[in-house]
């Protein structure tokens, strides 16, 4: 069952975006099925945490499944999810201030730090002080960087964007969208407890 909507699955299925993105799809299944059996998470029997714990374990599940999927790409490469992310983004938009770089991999400043260590250990990213602010740090790519960028958008992405294509075919479009929206509300949910 096709959705029809057409999705950028890629920037939505590298590294933990795409374990969220994962765990979105089950939780729709989970609601759709449960409210069209009568099962126990409709919303007013008042089991919310044990349809919490449901839509936990198949997310788990899920997550675990496409990053075993996904790692294997990238153990090919000697790289994580996450650094495999970071030399996108880095590729894509060039030199980043390591707060550029946080924000556009949705991590702290304190993880992207690691992220950069371990990539300028591999020689794939160097670190440069500004001239201008010597309190502002620029990351980039090395030239063995972006030739890595290029084979995993040659090589990898397509095979990522597959996977994707796939997993999300088999919902509609309204499941689509009220997987999205049920996502948001739990999203913004965590963010107010």
């Amino acid at each position: 069952m096709s959705s029809g909507v057409e999705l950028d699955y890629f920037p939505l299925t590298t590294g933990h975006d795409c374990v969220f993105y994962i765990e979105i799809v089950c939780i729709e299944i989970i609601i759709i099925n449960e409210q069209s059996e009568g099962g126990g998470m409709a919303r007013d029997n008042g089991n919310h945490e044990n349809g919490f714990e449901k839509i936990m374990n198949v997310a788990t599940s899920i997550a675990e499944t496409w990053n075993e999927k996904t790692n294997n790409w990238l153990r090919e490469h000697h790289i994580t999810g996450m650094q495999f992310k970071a030399i996108l983004l880095l590729n894509e938009k060039g030199s980043q201030t390591l707060s550029q770089l946080s924000k556009g991999l949705s991590r702290t400043r304190c993880t992207v730090t690691g992220i950069v260590d371990r990539l300028e250990g591999k020689d794939l990213a160097r670190r440069r002080r500004s001239r201008e602010d010597r309190r502002l740090v620029y990351v980039s790519l090395t030239d063995k960087g972006r030739e890595l960028a290029v084979e995993l958008m040659e090589k990898v992405v397509p095979e990522i964007s597959r996977l994707g294509a796939k997993i999300m075919g088999k919902l509609t479009d309204s499941e689509v969208l009220a997987l999205y929206s049920a996502l948001s509300k739990l999203s913004n949910g965590i963010g107010e407890t």
